[in-house]
């Protein structure tokens, strides 16, 4: 696989790649960028294959993950949270580059690389949500996320005038393929922090044309703007993440929205399923391009050219991913989710297991004993309502405060 990033440089340096910050940065620009970093990372002399990064800044995360796997290094990334001890048990792999050692400096012209990729090499590692104890870490390989592109462009059917607007954090996969799906297909990604006011009036001002979000976003665009027009007037707005409300259902329907709900995960290297909301009224998912889905005892069983090459120290999928969704497949590639295994929460999009939550409040010495209860709830879809019995006396600010950390 060639290094696309190279070929775009070759092809057009001047096309603008990513807009930041309220910067435009052009194939050439961030290709530049890309070396500079290539350079901190060689200084440094890792002998380690595998390089544990925490980045705060998005457009340093990118240029580290191109750098790196020009360097021939596999990065993995942990998201930017205070404590990520879990993380790190999970992979015994200590981080090693954080914001202040990467300098993305664009003035100095140090050329162009001419790297070959072997395509079903792991390119990088994301962490799941956690929805069965600890994050799991993924390896996902440079073939994975080119089939992931080329699965949505038959959806969506990318244009080099699109205008990709990206809120979604880059450590995790939603965030992430949005970039990869720019790089593969030629237009510009719009990268900037989520605010539901002025969302609107946002969108039109910069003429974006695709957004990928999770369903409480779009609830929050839709109670904070009065005026949806320019939501009409994109191409699509991709729900994924979690499950959409009946009221969420209707009021996209009724104003026509133009909008793809996805399925998928962290392990299939994005959604690899969907339907498009105003053409239906119940929710159906079908497959995507080259993607097989099957029930083995109820639980859904996916085989896919996007599905990881394996979670770390674990063996190879082959291609192969039996989740925790519960469901039943129709005719042709259609299938119907019935309940995510109640084990499990999703809140948000955010999903974890209820056990390890239980097990982590219990472990304080304050907790006599822990109780959960999954609630129903119209904004995150699911919230997570813990009853708790102290062996002393204690403020709830206290308890707070110990959850926030």
């Amino acid at each position: 696989m060639i290094d696309i990033l190279n070929y775009r440089v070759e092809e057009n340096p001047d096309k603008i790649f990513i807009q930041y910050n309220n910067k435009e940065i052009s194939y050439k620009r961030f290709n530049f960028m890309v070396n500079n970093a290539m350079n901190t990372i060689k200084s440094m002399n890792y002998q380690e294959q595998y390089i544990g990064i925490q980045i705060n800044d998005t457009l340093k995360n990118l240029i580290l993950i191109i750098a790196m796997n020009r360097c021939k290094k596999i990065p993995v990334l942990y998201p930017n949270y205070p404590n990520i001890k879990d993380y790190l048990s999970s992979t015994n792999i200590p981080v090693l580059l954080k914001d202040q050692h990467i300098n993305i400096d664009s003035k100095i012209n140090n050329g162009t690389n001419k790297t070959i990729y072997d395509a079903y090499k792991t390119q990088l590692v994301l962490f799941t949500s956690g929805s069965t104890g600890k994050p799991k870490a993924c390896k996902l390989t440079y073939n994975n996320f080119y089939q992931s592109a080329k699965q949505w462009n038959k959806i969506i059917q990318f244009s080099k005038k699109d205008i990709y607007l990206n809120h979604m954090p880059i450590t995790h996969v939603s965030g992430l393929c949005i970039f990869f799906r720019a790089l593969y297909y030629n237009f510009k990604m719009l990268i900037c922090n989520f605010n539901a006011n002025h969302y609107v009036q946002n969108i039109k001002k910069e003429q974006v044309t695709l957004i990928s979000m999770v369903p409480t976003m779009l609830q929050r665009i839709i109670d904070n703007n009065t005026i949806l027009e320019p939501l009409q007037n994109l191409k699509s707005i991709i729900i994924g993440g979690a499950r959409i409300n009946k009221n969420l259902f209707k009021t996209i329907n009724t104003n026509k929205i133009p909008t793809y709900m996805s399925y998928g995960m962290t392990e299939t290297c994005s959604g690899i399923a969907g339907f498009w909301i105003e053409q239906k009224n119940n929710i159906k998912y079908k497959a995507h391009n080259n993607v097989n889905v099957t029930v083995d005892k109820s639980q859904i069983i996916i085989k896919s050219k996007t599905i990881m090459k394996s979670y770390l120290h674990h063996n190879n999928t082959n291609g192969i991913f039996k989740s925790n969704d519960i469901g039943i497949i129709e005719n042709n590639g259609i299938f119907k989710i019935q309940k995510t295994s109640n084990k499990i929460i999703n809140s948000g999009g955010e999903k974890a297991s209820i056990s390890y939550v239980k097990k982590h409040i219990e472990s304080y010495p304050e907790i006599k004993k822990c109780t959960l209860k999954i609630i129903r709830n119209n904004k995150w879809g699911e919230v997570l309502y813990a009853y708790v019995s102290y062996n002393k006396n204690i403020e709830a600010s206290f308890w707070v405060n110990k959850m926030k950390k």
